[in-house]
């Protein structure tokens, strides 16, 4: 144990070593508490190793357009990135700054679904499921087989279905039991 003497001389911790240290403290996983250290390195080595706590709204504005902008990261990469700062800041520095409100959250696109008219459907089933160069898409081929494939992969998967009663798929050769898959 060190003497309380000896630790008010000590050398303060070092910032990662801080970070660490809460986000322990506050029971966070491993993996949280390595990718919020990479943020937070990033962002100290991004503004030349300046010391966050001389930084604030700006600078962090920065470094995510930056990362936006010239990395092209991803929706969850860049909100995993801005909660890395904002856990530092008011996790391990304490401070309740007005502009880590106004810090512009990155918003999903939204994921519109692929339609098809009837027109295009009739066209690729009449066409035996092929494109123009001689190959099945692979979407449509599977759900064809599905459509036009016989009742026994559906009926060994039942368990007492009456549409299989009469199939041989559905029972046992050795006891007349279903199978259970």
């Amino acid at each position: 144990m060190i003497p309380p003497e000896a630790a008010a001389h000590a050398a303060p911790a070092r910032l990662l070593d801080q970070v660490r240290e809460r986000v322990r403290y506050l029971h966070y996983s491993l993996r949280t508490e390595q990718a919020y250290v990479h943020w937070i390195r990033a962002f100290v080595r991004f503004h030349g190793l300046r010391h966050p706590k001389t930084m604030g709204g700006p600078e962090v504005e920065a470094f995510l357009s930056w990362l936006s902008a010239e990395r092209s990261v991803s929706v969850s990469t860049h909100r995993q990135a801005l909660s890395a700062l904002l856990f530092l800041y008011q996790q391990v520095f304490g401070a309740a700054l007005p502009w880590m409100q106004a810090i512009g959250r990155p918003q999903r696109k939204p994921r519109l679904p692929e339609v098809l008219s009837v027109s295009e459907v009739r066209g690729t089933y009449s066409a035996g499921g092929r494109t123009d160069h001689g190959k099945r898409p692979r979407r449509i081929s599977r759900r064809a087989q599905a459509v036009g494939s016989s009742w026994a992969p559906w009926c060994r998967r039942s368990r007492r279905s009456p549409s299989c009663a009469g199939s041989p798929a559905g029972r046992d050769p050795g006891g007349g039991r279903f199978r259970r898959h």
